[in-house]
């Protein structure tokens, strides 16, 4: 059962925080470098178990949108998802529709949107898809319980590689 520090990040079917300065309230980032590593080794292993495929197996897309703290959020994601053994395909600048497809088009076992969506400029978050599409609400619980458990990945290697999908 998630705790209410890991259950503030759920909304609806993505994971929202606060991801640069600049909230009205103050309010401090939480969407750091720690916890961002420990959502996506979360989704990996959501992922395992969905699919029944080893990360190495696995192969992963991975797009953002335009916002500052893009960069920061896809360095963090592609290390652990290189480190976990998975081939990963950076998209870069990309829309979220277009993440979905690169599970139709390339394949891919599963992809991340890094996107706030609509929301203000300092959050961000991660969206994740397979072929079926997005995520459901329980799924993302299920990310997060693996986040806030602190479970982690075997130490692999991987590949990262650039993809222009747009």
């Amino acid at each position: 059962m998630l705790d209410k520090y890991w259950k503030h990040f759920k909304s609806g079917t993505d994971i929202r925080g606060i991801a640069s300065a600049g909230a009205p309230d103050k309010r401090e980032i939480d969407l750091t470098d720690e916890n961002i590593r420990k959502m996506t080794a979360g989704f990996v292993l959501w992922l395992a178990e969905q699919r029944a495929v080893a990360p190495e197996q696995m192969t992963i897309s991975v797009g953002h949108d335009s916002r500052i703290s893009a960069d920061r959020i896809q360095a963090d994601v592609v290390q652990v998802l290189t480190s976990a053994g998975c081939h990963v395909l950076c998209c870069g600048l990309a829309s979220t529709p277009s993440m979905f497809m690169t599970t139709v088009d390339l394949h891919c076992t599963g992809a991340v949107q890094i996107t706030a969506s609509h929301h203000p400029f300092f959050r961000n978050g991660l969206k994740f898809f397979t072929r079926d599409g997005g995520l459901e609400g329980s799924d993302i619980e299920a990310i997060l319980e693996h986040a806030q458990n602190g479970d982690t990945l075997p130490e692999k290697h991987g590949m990262a590689e650039q993809v222009d999908y747009m």
